[in-house]
């Protein structure tokens, strides 16, 4: 179905995304950024790529730049097909990326050309909320490098889309490296409510890390809401001091505990090193886990943000294998103060 908006053409994102015409699609799919780094020019999309519309009202232009005729604009999820001809490099809106050839046979759409930060391998369809309808989900970068979540409802044809912003790294650029994502839909089956888990990965070198983020989709006050569901550390460390974490979901009682284990490794001759772990539960509160604690005080309804672990991005599991370290350190040095006073 295509409806007028200003004198341009606008595809429905009913008549495109209907339930009918697609099952679900859980994933996982890696994700890598498109936007370019320090002294790193962005990638283009490969000719014959498979992409999808990443971002609401993506537009699709009959030349190369800004200024080119407006054809029509796309909705969220919408599939094209990038052509052979060569992408053309260029800037929009501060970021740097290119100006490439698609063709969708959606609804009419036809071929045209389109910004590379508007497109996406990342999508997804699930019914996210439980109501019946699937839902179709896209995962982009921002020309900041945030990750940005968008949602949107198969019907009414004029339904908003929704989104959410998630901060998850420093952006580290050595060696040209970029900002990675794997992005996998979790059911209610396996955590208590439909999850899209997004993990990023930073770079693997000098102190490289993981972190990961959860988000939900539920129905609020009659209101929808995309929101974060949880976040804690992944992997990571910057020899010699290392952390793990793993989210262990129960969906039988709608809570997850985060396990996270770290510590440092000793230098060679110098004993065993140090090793912990410590694990935090949390209870499922309107679409969010919040802590326990947090959770007694916020009955089933109420407002509430996803918790985030502590330790923040592998600070608590440096701070507490220091620490260890330190108190491991200041031992040996007693014994070895006891053993001179001796003498």
């Amino acid at each position: 179905m295509q409806r007028m908006f200003g004198g341009v053409v606008v595809l429905s994102a009913f008549a495109l995304l209907g339930v009918a015409q697609a099952g679900q699609e859980l994933g996982p799919v890696s994700l890598v950024s498109n936007v370019a780094r320090e002294g790193q020019p962005a990638e283009a999309p490969a000719a014959g790529a498979k992409l999808f519309v990443g971002k609401d009202d993506a537009v699709l232009r009959a030349g190369p730049g800004p200024d080119s005729k407006l054809l029509t604009k796309l909705p969220v999820g919408l599939p094209v097909t990038v052509q052979p001809e060569a992408a053309v490099p260029g800037e929009l809106s501060g970021a740097a990326g290119h100006w490439v050839r698609v063709y969708s046979n959606a609804d009419g759409a036809g071929h045209g050309w389109m910004w590379s930060g508007a497109l996406t391998p990342a999508r997804f369809r699930f019914d996210m909320d439980e109501d019946g309808e699937a839902e179709v989900m896209t995962v982009t970068f921002n020309k900041d490098n945030e990750v940005i979540v968008w949602l949107r409802e198969p019907s009414p044809i004029d339904a908003e889309h929704e989104t959410l912003k998630l901060n998850l790294g420093s952006h580290n650029d050595m060696g040209g490296v970029q900002d990675r994502l794997e992005l996998q839909l979790l059911p209610a089956g396996e955590a208590g409510i439909p999850l899209l888990r997004v993990q990023w990965l930073g770079a693997e070198m000098c102190g490289g890390s993981s972190r990961y983020a959860y988000a939900s989709y539920r129905s609020k006050s009659g209101e929808p809401r995309l929101q974060k569901a949880l976040e804690h550390n992944g992997s990571g460390g910057d020899a010699p001091i290392w952390w793990e974490t793993e989210a262990r979901f129960s969906p039988a009682d709608k809570s997850v505990t985060v396990v996270e284990s770290h510590g440092e490794e000793a230098e060679e001759g110098a004993g065993p090193g140090t090793k912990g772990s410590s694990e935090q539960r949390f209870l499922l509160r309107s679409g969010v886990f919040l802590s326990e604690a947090d959770a007694a005080k916020k009955p089933e309804g109420g407002k509430a943000e996803g918790a985030k672990a502590e330790g923040g991005k592998g600070g608590g599991a440096k701070d507490k294998a220091a620490a260890a370290a330190k108190e491991q350190a200041a031992g040996a040095g007693k014994k070895k103060l006891e053993e001179a006073k001796k003498k």
